[in-house]
């Protein structure tokens, strides 16, 4: 889900008619809109996005905010980094995923 979802707030992806938000989107933006509505007191930054796939991405966006309370705390420590660096969470993800797997490598070489 995480992958599919894209980075961030709303504000970091550019969105278009051409290629709008969709279902995964809409979870995304639903799971951190209650820390994005904290946070547009620092930063510009919008947690629905318009243009979108319209019925998907608000089904999407509603059940989002339901796991924004298991989960959200997670979604907005991601998109924080995300939204200041600039840098897409693929590459936060491949860096993280690449630092756990060569510490698994070390752990099963050296033991």
């Amino acid at each position: 889900m995480i992958l599919a979802s894209g980075c961030g707030f709303v504000g970091s992806e550019h969105y278009s008619s051409y290629d709008p938000p969709g279902f995964f989107s809409g979870i995304w933006h639903g799971m951190v809109a209650p820390y994005t509505l904290i946070l547009r007191v620092i930063f510009e930054t919008k947690f629905y996005a318009m243009p979108n796939t319209g019925w998907f991405y608000d089904f999407g966006f509603l059940l989002g905010i339901i796991l924004s309370i298991p989960f959200g705390w997670l979604a907005a420590l991601i998109a924080i980094p995300c939204h200041i660096t600039g840098f897409s969470l693929l590459s936060i993800i491949n860096t993280l995923i690449t630092a756990v797997f060569a510490s698994l490598i070390d752990a099963f070489t050296k033991g």
